[in-house]
């Protein structure tokens, strides 16, 4: 699938790590979980959600999505059924 195809059929999050006071290709393990505006799907940014470790990345997705009224599915292609996370 094209990067142009695929564009329109995914939401983007966006992981920024902070690199105060490092050397290049240095990042601090914290920073911020944000979606950026994407019209196609009607989202509009909001604050974002900081992390202090890489354990908590996982969660702040989480939470950046439910903050936009995005539910997370569990992808299973045996199951017709799908559990919402």
């Amino acid at each position: 699938m094209s990067k142009q195809k695929a564009k329109g059929k995914m939401v983007i999050v966006t992981v920024r790590f902070f690199t105060t006071g490092l050397k290049e290709k240095t990042v601090w393990d914290s920073g911020a979980v944000y979606l950026p505006k994407q019209t196609r799907h009607g989202i509009e940014p909001k604050e974002p959600e900081m992390f202090n470790g890489l354990e908590e990345i996982a969660v702040k997705i989480r939470k950046a999505l439910k903050k936009h009224g995005i539910d997370v599915v569990r992808y299973n292609p045996n199951k017709t059924e799908r559990k919402i996370l």
